[in-house]
């Protein structure tokens, strides 16, 4: 039996980086599911919603090792100014906030293979693209169109920049109107993809300011990443129609 405390600022810290990317889609229990892998050297947390992977790496000294998969409902819950939460492991996990008693969190599903997504073999060793903090500003907007439109079908919205420029171009297109936007940012590799940009700017918003790119077959994948944020997020973009 062991546990792993949180104070209010890590627990709101590691519920902002992850909580977005976990799905609230009960028709695909697992993916509910915050993973939590332990080692005696560490804890890795993984949310995943069928198209974002989040994965937060955190150094601690624990007694064992183990892989849990527990309700990501438990990344709602509200921690009062110096209070602790955390979680219980023995044998199934419990979560405990604010003082009051532990419940059981486990859940009995299981987690889908993300190692393919994972391996960073397969990414560039440069970043495709860097972007800067005024680039929340334009995805700010982007994300009020989106959210003001209430259209359940995502409309193409497309990021485009040129190796050597200094900004990338957002496209939002939809039937009615085309919002036309500059992103600040550092563009290494030519670059043409869709992106749902609300994921883009939780990306952003959370440290992850430059991502690489992964072309497998059909199939691409952008690694959000920074070494000042405790997590990277792997990113599945939008089909672009030509």
């Amino acid at each position: 039996m062991f546990s792993i405390g949180y104070s209010k600022k890590e627990f709101t810290g590691m519920k902002n980086r992850l909580q977005w990317a976990i799905s609230t889609d009960e028709t695909r229990e697992s993916l509910t599911g915050l993973r939590i892998e332990v080692n005696p050297d560490g804890v890795r947390y993984i949310g995943c919603n069928g198209h974002v992977l989040a994965i937060e790496d955190e150094t601690r000294n624990l007694p064992e090792s183990g892989e849990y998969l527990v309700d990501g409902k438990i990344l709602k819950e509200k921690i009062a100014k110096d209070s602790l939460a955390g979680f219980i492991f023995n044998g199934s996990v419990e979560f405990s906030s604010d003082g009051q008693t532990s419940h059981d969190v486990s859940m009995n599903c299981r987690y889908p293979d993300i190692k393919r997504v994972m391996d960073d073999t397969k990414y560039e060793t440069a970043p495709d693209v860097i972007f800067h903090e005024e680039s929340l500003e334009v995805l700010n907007v982007v994300c009020g169109l989106l959210k003001a439109d209430k259209i359940d079908k995502l409309p193409s919205v497309t990021l485009q920049g040129v190796e050597g420029n200094d900004s990338i171009i957002i496209t939002v297109e939809r039937s009615g109107y085309t919002f036309t936007g500059s992103l600040k940012a550092a563009v290494y590799q030519d670059v043409t993809i869709g992106i749902d940009p609300n994921y883009l700017f939780n990306c952003i918003n959370n440290g992850c300011k430059r991502f690489h790119m992964h072309e497998d077959g059909n199939t691409k994948l952008m690694k959000f990443a920074s070494t000042c944020s405790p997590v990277t997020y792997y990113v599945m973009p939008l089909r672009i129609n030509k």
